[in-house]
C-alpha cells in the first residue's frame, strides 16, 4: 500500500498496484496487464469465499479488497480489505496469503493478520474531481486476537470500545465512491450500508 501518514499532512488517496511493480507493466504489453487485472478480480472473488473475515466485512461495511504483490511469488502476498466506518475511519485489514496459481484461491494465515485503524480528520476535493485525506495524527493496530473478538462481536467496533461515533466527515461518500474507478468489479461492495458509511 502506498501511503503515506505524517500528522497534520494532506495525503492523496492511495495508490495499489495490482499485478505490477512501480507502475512498469510485466513483460508481455497492455494484454498481460489485463490478464492480470482479470486474474486479480477472479482471486479476490475466490478470497471472499475462503477469508471469512473479509466476506463478513464486505457485508457490513462499504469496502474494496486487493492482493498486495499480487503474481510476485517471491515477495510476501497480502490480502488488504480497506473498509469505511461511521462517516470517518478508514480501517485496513491485513492477512498474509498464499495462493493456488491455478484455482485463484487465497489460505489465509489468520494468526499473522492485523488490522490498522485511521480516523479521518478532513477530506477535500480539488481540481479534478480526486481527493485529499487528512488522517489525524494517531493511528490503532490491533493484533490477530483483537481482530477474532471484533469478527465475534460481529464487527461491532463501537460495542468494544474502539471507535467514536461523531457528525461524518464532509466528502467522504465521495471519497469511498472514488475507488470505484480502480476497482470497478466492487463497485456493489463500495456502496454504502444503512448507518454505514
Amino acid at each position: 500500500m502506498n501511503l503515506i501518514l505524517k500528522k497534520s499532512r494532506w495525503l492523496v488517496i492511495p495508490i495499489f498496484l495490482v499485478g505490477c511493480k512501480r507502475g512498469v507493466a510485466p513483460s508481455g504489453g497492455a494484454g498481460s496487464i489485463h490478464s492480470a487485472a482479470v486474474e486479480h478480480e477472479k482471486a479476490i472473488e475466490e478470497g471472499y469465499r475462503s477469508i471469512d473475515y473479509a466476506d463478513s466485512i464486505r457485508k457490513k461495511y462499504p469496502s474494496v479488497s486487493l492482493i498486495e504483490n499480487f503474481r510476485h511469488f517471491s515477495l510476501t502476498q497480502k490480502w488488504k480489505t480497506i473498509f469505511f466506518v461511521n462517516g470517518r475511519y478508514e480501517i485496513v485489514l491485513e492477512i498474509p496469503v498464499s495462493y493456488d496459481e491455478k484455482s485463484l484461491r487465497p489460505s489465509a494465515l489468520k494468526s499473522k493478520s492485523e488490522m490498522h485503524i485511521f480516523e479521518i480528520a478532513e477530506v477535500r476535493v480539488i481540481d479534478g474531481g480526486r481527493y485529499h485525506v487528512k488522517y489525524k495524527g494517531d493511528q490503532r493496530r490491533l493484533n490477530s486476537s483483537d481482530i477474532e473478538d471484533l469478527a465475534k462481536s460481529g464487527w461491532d467496533f463501537e460495542s468494544i470500545g474502539l471507535l467514536n461515533k461523531g457528525a461524518p466527515i464532509p466528502n467522504f461518500e465521495g471519497y469511498i465512491q472514488s475507488w470505484v474507478p480502480k476497482y470497478p468489479a466492487q463497485k456493489e461492495a463500495l456502496s454504502p450500508r444503512g448507518d454505514n458509511p
